[in-house]
């Protein structure tokens, strides 16, 4: 059961609802494409009770963007988010 709207519903249930469970909640890989981040795979998440967040999988699973019900939850930096070639000098790592 999963809780959706303040209601359980049944993944049968919520199927009857929609043609793609995928609107109610899930996970979509993408790829950043611009700026210093470009190239950085990320995994936007959306649970279906108002959580949405966004997982960088190229930067040991960082969280960077993140909403509650449309609210900020999330410390954004003006450096955004650089793909790991910038994190360090090359040469000065493990």
């Amino acid at each position: 059961m999963v809780q959706l709207f303040g209601q359980s519903f049944s993944r049968n249930e919520l199927q009857g609802y929609s043609t793609n469970i995928g609107q109610f909640g899930g996970i979509h890989a993408v790829e950043l494409a611009s700026g210093r981040g470009r190239g950085v795979r990320a995994l936007e998440v959306a649970t279906g009770t108002g959580l949405e967040f966004t997982v960088l999988v190229d930067r040991a699973l960082d969280i960077t963007h993140a909403a509650f019900r449309g609210r900020s939850l999330a410390f954004l930096t003006a450096a955004g988010e650089p793909h790991p070639a910038y994190a360090e000098p090359a040469g000065a790592g493990w």
